[in-house]
């Protein structure tokens, strides 16, 4: 039985005469790439196949085209119209009649200089607004950021730590004061963009707190109802006793 063949992809730099046309190693362009390997071993037959696996994620999905090798040594195969800011796996593979080989999985990312600046963004709200949202005490808030057309993002202010490109953050509950929450973006040329939110904690109204104090003697008329006729009584006894000492005189 023919044994499977060894090869391992090219990680440094060697004499471009060993490998004629082929760079020194797997190299990016733009948003193309060459990859190269090393065939070590036919594995006993007079020719093998070789191409590479590809992708935007560990399991590949892209293949490069086939080259047939006829000797041991360096190769190369390009690609190009790759996104661009894109991370890609890759592995080497050759097959001969004893079966196909793998190479080690590695990862290569395409130029960003195409990315036009002006369309980076961040955008930053707190329990869905922007600017000032104002809450009374011990209450939490949420915040949710999206981005676009940029690579990392950081908190400041009254939080911190790196941050998602996109996502959501619930606060633990604020007491009173004045909170700025503030995210910075890096874009791909690393210019800076940032948005701020700024949340007030206000005492709002204590549970139980009278809020209008009355002391009973007007409401629903109660005054007129209790008071006014015991004075109409009185006075009106005043005047008959002044009305009658008045006559005993003359």
């Amino acid at each position: 039985m023919r044994k499977i063949i060894p090869f391992s992809i090219l990680l440094f730099i060697l004499p471009l005469f060993l490998f004629a046309q082929c760079p020194s190693r797997t190299t990016v362009q733009g948003t193309g790439v060459t990859f190269v390997g090393e065939l070590t071993d036919l594995g006993g037959d007079n020719k093998t196949d070789v191409w590479f696996e590809y992708g935007p994620t560990s399991n590949f999905g892209y293949l490069t085209s086939k080259q047939t090798r006829y000797q041991t040594g360096f190769y190369c195969i390009s690609v190009s119209n790759l996104s661009s800011c894109t991370t890609y796996y890759y592995r080497a593979v050759a097959q001969n009649s004893g079966g196909i080989s793998y190479g080690e999985t590695k990862t290569f990312t395409t130029n960003c200089s195409n990315v036009n600046s002006s369309f980076a963004n961040v955008d930053l709200k707190v329990n869905g607004i922007d600017g000032v949202l104002t809450i009374t005490n011990d209450n939490f808030v949420t915040l949710h950021w999206t981005t676009q057309n940029v690579s990392s993002c950081y908190a400041s202010g009254a939080w911190s730590g790196s941050k998602t490109l996109s996502g959501s953050e619930t606060t633990p509950r604020l007491s009173f004061g004045r909170y700025e929450y503030v995210l910075t973006c890096y874009d791909y040329n690393n210019n800076t963009y940032s948005d701020r939110v700024i949340v007030d904690v206000s005492g709002g109204q204590v549970a139980g707190a009278a809020t209008n104090i009355s002391t009973g003697l007007f409401k629903d008329n109660s005054f007129y109802l209790y008071f006014l006729p015991p004075f109409l009584a009185l006075s009106f006894i005043w005047f008959s006793y002044r009305k009658f000492l008045k006559a005993r005189k003359n």
